[in-house]
């Protein structure tokens, strides 16, 4: 989960943002990259700031009773 804050306040605050990433496989080593990339775009611009970062995985599946 990103988050990120707007520099310019809305009233007396900042916007907040949170985005979420999701795919069909974290695990790709791929995916750290595409999320940095997306980070330091954000990160540029001076129009927002990271306030923080994390990143967990989960695995769910179904499960049934055998007959």
């Amino acid at each position: 989960m990103l988050q990120f804050r707007s520099v310019a306040l809305a009233g007396d605050y900042p916007v907040s943002f949170q985005v979420a990433v999701s795919t069909e496989n974290m695990s790709d080593p791929a995916v750290t990259g595409l999320v940095q990339s997306f980070v330091d775009v954000v990160h540029a611009s001076p129009d927002f700031l990271l306030t923080s970062g994390t990143r967990s995985t989960s695995y769910t599946e179904t499960i049934t009773a055998g007959a």
